[in-house]
């Protein structure tokens, strides 16, 4: 299905990041990369805490797999991308909120 906007930019990208987001449980750090490669270089302050509150959202999700994932298998897929998408919030976040920002 190709995007359509929808008008404002900050609107699009939380749209195209709605759809991103229905697409699968969890995306993956990868999948999200190639997404980025759609988006401006310069973002506003309003879309780079759009990206910061989807980057959030997807620690959640991957936390969640990897501690219920059974203790004799754990999944370790979900927690390394747990683990990247932390990093990327951590490393965002320094660009808004400056480099006392730690921890969602």
């Amino acid at each position: 299905m190709e995007h359509q906007p929808t008008g404002t930019i900050e609107n699009d990208l939380a749209s195209r990041l709605e759809a991103l987001l229905s697409q699968m449980a969890g995306v993956t750090i990868e999948r999200f990369k190639v997404f980025l490669k759609d988006v401006p270089e310069k973002m506003s302050v309003v879309e780079l805490k759009q990206i910061l509150d989807f980057a959030s959202e997807q620690v959640g999700i991957w936390e969640a797999a990897y501690s219920f994932s059974p203790a004799h298998s754990p999944n370790v897929d979900a927690r390394s991308e747990s683990e990247q998408w932390e990093q990327l919030w951590n490393t965002w976040s320094t660009l808004l909120l400056g480099p006392h920002s730690r921890g969602r």
